[in-house]
């Protein structure tokens, strides 16, 4: 199973209300995601997904301390709707290993 520190996009309540999948997979997929804000949640997992605030040196700094402490090949990810991945990742100690998760916006009527 994939470890993974804080992953929203695995929240599985809509896909469970549309019927797409079950409880029981619903409760795999939960059961391999940890949230917090300990550095030594970061040692083990594949992949870490930043989602502090819109402001380019905040993401930057985050990215330079965590990438510190995250292993050699873990996915390191920004949630960004607007900011430029590539000036964020300068920062990273793992550049090569960086993505941008960008979500669809929906207005909420």
């Amino acid at each position: 199973m994939m470890s993974c520190v804080g992953l929203p996009m695995f929240e599985p309540s809509s896909r469970l209300r549309r019927r797409r999948i079950n409880q029981d997979v619903a409760d795999k997929r939960l059961a391999g995601i940890t949230g917090g804000d300990d550095d030594g949640l970061l040692a083990n997992p594949a992949i870490v997904i930043e989602t502090v605030f819109e402001d380019l040196a905040l993401k930057r700094a985050v990215f330079k301390k965590r990438s510190a402490v995250c292993r050699a090949d873990a996915a390191l990810a920004t949630n960004t709707s607007y900011l430029d991945p590539n000036a964020i990742s300068q920062e990273s100690a793992i550049p090569s290993a960086f993505w941008a998760c960008i979500s669809s916006v929906r207005r909420i009527s």
